[in-house]
C-alpha cells in the first residue's frame, strides 16, 4: 500500500521554477519519512544531447543499494523509478511513485513513468527523446477532454503545435543552444535561493 508522500519545499520550489527556465536537466530525489526531497540535480550546459547526457552523468550514478527518483528532462519530464531488487527500501519507491508524479502534475507535467529493477532497465526509450513539448492544448478541461479536440474526436487528439523551448529539435530532439542567462534572485523567506549540486 502506497504511503501519502509529499513534496519538499525546495524540491517543489525548484520543479517548479523549471516551468519557467530551463536550468535543469535532472533532478534526483530521495524519499525518506514519507518525504520526497530533493537529493541532487544535473544543470543543461548548453553543449551534450539528451542522450549523452544520460549515459555521461546520470547512469552511472544510479547505486546497487539505493533508490531513487530522477526527473528527467528532455522537452517534456519524465520520471524514472531506480528501484533495485537489492534494495531494502525498493517496494516503498515503487508503492510511492504514482502519488508522487500525481503530487508532480500528474501525465500532463510528466507524460512518460518507468521503474527500473535492473541497470539494463535504465535505457531512455525513444517514446521520451521524441515526446513534443507541453502546450496549453493538452491542458484537460472540465469535460475531461483537451482544449484542441474538445469539438473533435477525443480518442485522436492532434499533435502539440506550441513550443515551451525556442528550438528547433535535432537527431536527438533537444536544442543544443544554452539556456538564455535569467537573473536568480538571492534566497528569502519566499523561497529557495540557487540549488547547486551534483549528481
Amino acid at each position: 500500500q502506497a504511503t501519502t508522500q509529499v513534496l519538499s519545499f525546495e524540491a517543489e520550489a525548484v520543479y517548479d521554477a523549471q516551468a519557467f527556465s530551463r536550468d535543469y536537466r535532472c533532478l534526483k530525489l530521495r524519499l525518506a519519512n514519507g518525504v520526497v526531497a530533493l537529493a541532487a540535480t544535473l544543470a543543461y550546459d548548453g553543449e551534450t544531447t539528451a542522450e549523452e547526457s544520460f549515459e555521461r552523468d546520470v547512469s552511472p550514478t544510479l547505486e546497487p543499494g539505493a533508490c531513487c527518483f530522477l526527473l528527467f528532462r528532455i522537452r517534456t519530464w519524465a520520471l524514472f523509478t531506480w528501484a533495485p531488487a537489492t534494495a531494502a527500501d525498493a517496494d516503498a519507491y515503487l508503492a510511492a511513485r504514482d502519488e508522487l508524479r500525481v503530487a508532480l502534475g500528474g501525465s500532463v507535467r510528466v507524460p512518460h513513468a518507468f521503474a527500473w529493477r535492473a541497470r539494463s532497465d535504465a535505457v531512455l526509450h525513444e517514446c521520451i527523446l521524441s515526446a513534443g513539448p507541453l502546450g496549453y492544448g493538452d491542458i484537460p478541461t472540465l469535460s475531461g477532454r483537451t482544449r484542441h479536440n474538445a469539438d473533435e474526436h477525443p480518442e485522436t487528439p492532434r499533435p502539440v503545435v506550441g513550443r515551451r523551448d525556442g528550438d528547433e529539435p535535432e537527431t536527438s530532439n533537444e536544442p543544443r543552444s544554452p539556456p538564455p542567462e535569467t537573473a536568480r534572485p538571492a534566497a528569502t523567506e519566499y523561497g529557495p535561493g540557487p540549488v547547486r549540486y551534483a549528481l
